[in-house]
């Protein structure tokens, strides 16, 4: 899923927030600045982080 050429590729190694808001699977969206997002875009990352952190333990951070 995060390989190479997994569907989910784009995210691999990066902080994906605002493709995650947006629903987005497009390269220029996997990236931390999600200041552009509006309201109904906010709550659907929450809910992504809601979901997250449900079901994984946290084990690092992604760097600059």
């Amino acid at each position: 899923m995060y390989g190479p050429k997994g569907s989910y590729s784009v995210f691999a190694g990066k902080d994906g927030s605002k493709g995650l808001g947006l629903g987005s699977l497009k390269a220029e969206d996997a990236v931390a600045d999600y200041s552009g997002l509006g309201p109904q875009e906010l709550k659907v990352l929450d809910d992504w982080l809601v979901f997250f952190q449900k079901r994984y333990n946290q084990v690092g951070m992604v760097s600059k």
